[in-house]
C-alpha cells in the first residue's frame, strides 16, 4: 500500500480510478517522522517542505487503463 498527498479537490478527478481510494479532508494519516520507520511504515520520498502535492491527473494516468501494472518475474 502506498499513499500520495493530493489537493483537496482531487476526489472528483480520481473517482473513476478503481485502484485509488481518496480519503476525505480531515482524515488522519498516521505517518512516521521523516527518516524513521514506524510500525513498518516509511517515507519513500521525504517531505521537503515545499508543499507540492501529487497532481491527480498524473496519478490517474499512472493507475488508469494502460498505466502501471504489477510485473511478476524477471525479464532478461
Amino acid at each position: 500500500m502506498a499513499w500520495w498527498l493530493v489537493p483537496l479537490d482531487a476526489a472528483e478527478e480520481l473517482a473513476d480510478v478503481r485502484a485509488v481510494s481518496v480519503k476525505p479532508h480531515g482524515w488522519t494519516l498516521h505517518c512516521p517522522p521523516s527518516g524513521q520507520v514506524l510500525r513498518k511504515h516509511l517515507w519513500l520520498n521525504y517531505p521537503d517542505g515545499s508543499g507540492v502535492l501529487t497532481d491527480p491527473a498524473v496519478l490517474a494516468a499512472a493507475f488508469g487503463p494502460g498505466g502501471f501494472r504489477y510485473r511478476v518475474g524477471v525479464q532478461a
